[in-house]
């Protein structure tokens, strides 16, 4: 079973902060002033860092943020569960349709093989296996920004309280 990390992690902001308007896209849940420079489609990971240097407000559940993490984890392991069996399964070493003697068999066989690992015209990105990397890049991607900001927030956080004590209040 999967689980929708950005739905998670909305609901977790959302409960943490004050009511906002709803965000269309993880940049506006995150930075809904616009202050950060947004990076390239997909690189979660460099925005909230970039958030974050450019002193960007964060507000959170720590630990909430990190089931959220562990749960992306899980997710990783699971797609490349997934990308495994895709690599084995359905790779078909043959069809049993005659294509050592038969080139439309052969050609077919190699279009199946190439669906799912890649190869020949089609992009690697295109076959099943590659399509599993690219979600376990973006996941990957999304748990290390997860992570970089709640770094972040317990770094400071532990700062402004060792700050608090250093002159006597708790």
């Amino acid at each position: 079973m999967t689980t929708n990390f950005a739905d998670q992690y909305g609901a977790l902001l959302a409960s943490s902060a004050p009511a906002a308007p709803v965000a269309q896209t993880w940049q506006e849940l995150v930075d809904p002033a616009g202050l950060a420079d947004a990076p390239p489609v997909g690189d979660f990971k460099a925005y909230m860092t970039s958030y974050v240097e450019g002193g960007g407000q964060l507000s959170m559940d720590p630990e909430g943020m990190k089931g959220i993490i562990a749960d992306c984890d899980k997710h990783i392991d699971e797609l490349v569960q997934l990308q495994q069996r895709a690599y084995e399964d359905l790779y078909p070493e043959t069809l049993g349709i005659g294509e050592d003697g038969f080139p439309p068999a052969k050609q077919l066989l190699t279009k199946y093989q190439h669906k799912a690992r890649g190869g020949g015209s089609l992009p690697h990105h295109s076959s099943a296996v590659g399509y599993f990397d690219g979600l376990i890049a973006w996941v990957t991607d999304f748990r290390d920004g997860l992570q970089t900001a709640l770094d972040a927030y317990v770094g400071t956080d532990g700062g402004t309280e060792s700050r608090f004590n250093s002159i006597g209040l708790e």
